[in-house]
Formats: structure tokens, sequence, C-alpha cells
């Protein structure tokens, strides 16, 4: 890819990034704004990668041990531990990272946000823990991440928990792009040229989200959830808001995000749970469909991309299931 064709991918990354990060938890104020929800603890073990970016996580919970590999491109841990009411950590014993340039941890001086980078980072995690093997339990653009791990390092995945993963970037992109402009006012809904270029269509339609404080439509089903969502990040904010990955990540040749990781799940022989929102426009509805691997189960959940939250007792059934596939 040269610079000229990379600079859109630029632009509808940093609109990505965002839109996982801030607009994900957009929503009117309501009065669940004073909730008592335990406040997420702040990560405090931190470790040195082999490049030297200090990278932020903490672990806690009970059962088979396991990662959390967050989305966004950037956006950290916090806002979905605090959202999934502990559902993972009452079946896994589970590292909540904030990925290089997330979160609480440290921005990588070199620039180097590459999918293999980002897999390294795992895997020097893992080898820190003393673990020998993990489940990887992934959310939206963590999914790209997660299954990159899973085709380099095949003998430390003990399972997998998809949760509203993309595995094709720009596929989710498209789904986006086409569900936001849809959801734009007929009288501010500028023309959309077909075959305009889709980083340029899905930047477009997510600036204009924004600006018309729309952008929450896209994550949640109801627009209840989203504000209860606000209201307890809100009293609960995030211990560490770095921002450099969601900016810098596809700031060169993205390179390998761009790749349809579908094709590679048919050779993943671990369990895997896909959990998916029935209403997910962000990852798109049909999506989870491509995917392909041999030990597969699907629970599909009433909501949007935050399903794991719309419905959490779905969520929680879920989970439970596949945990005790991987004791």
């Amino acid at each position: 890819m040269d610079r000229n064709a990379s600079r859109p991918f630029r632009l509808a990354a940093l609109a990505f990034g965002l839109a996982m990060t801030s607009a994900a938890f957009a929503a009117a104020p309501s009065k669940d704004a004073t909730s008592t929800a335990p406040a997420v603890v702040a990560p405090m073990s931190r470790f040195t990668t082999t490049d030297g970016v200090e990278l932020a996580y903490e672990v806690a919970g009970n059962g088979a041990p396991a990662v959390f590999v967050h989305g966004g491109p950037g956006s950290g841990s916090h806002a979905f531990r605090l959202l999934s009411d502990g559902i993972l950590e009452t079946h896994f014993r589970i590292a909540w990272l904030d990925q290089r340039g997330s979160g609480a941890s440290a921005s990588a001086p070199s620039g180097d946000y590459s999918l293999d980078r980002q897999v390294a980072d795992l895997e020097e995690l893992r080898a820190r823990l003393g673990l020998e093997r993990w489940t990887l339990v992934a959310y939206s653009f963590g999914g790209l991440i997660t299954q990159a791990y899973a085709a380099a390092h095949p003998d430390r995945v003990a399972g997998i928990v998809h949760i509203d993963s993309l595995l094709n970037l720009p596929a989710s992109m498209e789904s986006t792009a086409s569900y936001g402009y849809g959801l734009l006012p007929a009288d501010r809904r500028p023309p959309m040229d077909p075959s305009m270029p889709l980083p340029q269509r899905y930047f477009t339609v997510l600036g204009m989200l924004g600006q018309m404080g729309l952008s929450d439509r896209l994550q949640y089903a109801g627009e209840d959830a989203a504000a209860r969502a606000k209201a307890r990040l809100t009293a609960n904010p995030a211990p560490g808001r770095n921002g450099d990955m969601a900016q810098k990540i596809f700031s060169g040749n993205p390179g390998r995000y761009l790749e349809d990781m579908t094709a590679g799940t048919e050779s993943v022989d671990v369990p895997v749970l896909v959990v998916t929102g029935d209403a997910d426009q962000v990852t798109g509805p049909e999506h989870y469909k491509a995917f392909r691997y041999p030990k597969q189960t699907v629970a599909v959940l009433k909501g949007g991309h935050m399903a794991f939250y719309e419905d959490a007792e779905g969520f929680a059934r879920a989970i439970a299931a596949f945990a005790a596939k991987v004791r």
C-alpha cells in the first residue's frame, strides 16, 4: 500500500478508535448517575516488554487462567471490566491487560502498534505469569489480535471467547458505515456515492454521528442501556486514558490488520465461544457466521455491540457453560 492509499485508512482508524473508546459509552445522563456499582481498582502490576514499553495489568478472579484482549483499537480494559459485572472473574483467573498505548499502559516510543507486536506483548505477559496455556477473551477489535495470537502460538491457547469480535476489519467498517448512514436524519444526510472508498465513507458517517450525538446508537440496541452504562462509567472513571494506540495504529501501512482472518479459524482446534449481539451493527450482525472454528459454540444475545451488558443474564449463562470446558 503506497503512502497516498494509506491516508484514508489513517483517517478511518482515528474515527474507529474514537468510536470504540468514547462514543461507545456516550448517552444522556440518567437517574442512575449515582450508581453504587463497585469501582474497578486501577491496574497496579506493570512489566516492561522486550522493546521497552511498560504495560499495566491486573490479575483477578477464580478459575482457569485467561487474558482479556480489549477492543478499540486502544480502548483499554476498564470499561468492559466495569460493565461486565464480574462475570468473567467468576469463572476465570483473568489478566486485565491494557495494550500498549492504551488505558494505563505506556505508549510505544518506536510507534510500533503492529499486529505482530501486539501478539508478542501477549506472549511476553503469559511467560511472565508463568502460565503454560490460557484462554483468550476478546472483545470487538481484540478479535484480530486474538486470532493472530492463536495462529502464532497454538500450543499456548486453551480456549477462546469472542465477544462481538471482528475478524475482518474492512467488512465491519462496511457494516458500520452502511448502518450508521441510515441513522443520520434524512434532511441532514449527505449524498453518499457507493463508489466512494470505504474508509472515506466510514470516516464521514462516524464524524457526522458524533456531531449529532448519535454515536451511542451504533453501540447499543436500547437507549436505556446506553444511559445506564454512561452513568456507571461516569461514576467510576478509568485509571488511565492513554489514546496513543487509537491515534497511531494506522499511521503508516495498516499491514495485517486489514487481513480477513476468518479464513484461519478452521485451523484453531480448541473450544471457542462466539458471543454476538443480534443487533450488532458495528461488527455486523452476520459477521460471526464466517467463523469456522471446529469446536465453536455460538450464543446470540439480545443487544448491539454492547450485548454483554444489554443481555447480562444471557452473557453469564454462556460464559458459565463455556468455562466448564476449559478448566
